[in-house]
């Protein structure tokens, strides 16, 4: 197995993540599209697509934990006024 290879899994990861796919939809986890040959490899391929989604997960969670912040210092309005004015979150 080659660093290539486990980049290119993290980077498929990343991908998957933004495209809205959920940890369960990791393609090392069917095996109808990626046989298991070698239990090794496979897994190293399987925990690299899940570190590169992880990864992006973390990093889409902290930006949206930075905008929260932003609007509360600055009163801007939020979701939570949203939902106030409404009583719904379903226009957010």
């Amino acid at each position: 197995m080659d660093i290539e290879s486990l980049l290119a899994m993290q980077e498929r990861g990343i991908r998957d993540r933004i495209l809205g796919y959920q940890l369960y939809d990791n393609p090392m986890s069917r095996p109808e599209l990626m046989p298991i040959l070698n239990l090794e490899e496979w897994y190293a391929k399987f925990d690299a697509w899940r570190f590169g989604w992880s990864m992006e997960d973390a990093s889409r969670k902290s930006a949206r934990l930075a905008s929260d912040r932003r609007r509360v210092a600055t009163g801007a309005p939020g979701v939570h006024d949203h939902v106030a004015r409404t009583g719904s979150a379903s226009a957010i």
